[in-house]
């Protein structure tokens, strides 16, 4: 099972099951079997995240910033901008 949360919406995908569904604040919300644009738009985000995790592995061992260039990039890299 995946599964990807973006403000109050959680999107659940397990073919395997025939699950493929939204919840909204936590309950369910629409049945997205068979929604294909969906489907590719949660496939595309599940790899741009693995690619933001091995961006942020990577930064997380160069040491050619200046502290606060990393602090400022990581915290961009995680979403925390101020």
């Amino acid at each position: 099972m995946k599964s990807i949360k973006v403000d109050k919406y959680e999107i659940i995908e397990d073919i395997n099951n025939g699950v493929f569904k939204a919840l909204r604040h936590g309950e369910e919300w629409r049945d997205l079997v068979g929604d294909k644009l969906i489907l590719a738009l949660f496939d595309k985000l599940q790899t741009a995240n693995g690619l933001l995790e091995e961006a942020q592995d990577v930064m997380s061992n160069v040491h050619c910033y200046d502290t606060d260039t990393y602090r400022d990039i990581s915290k961009h890299l995680r979403g925390e901008e101020d």
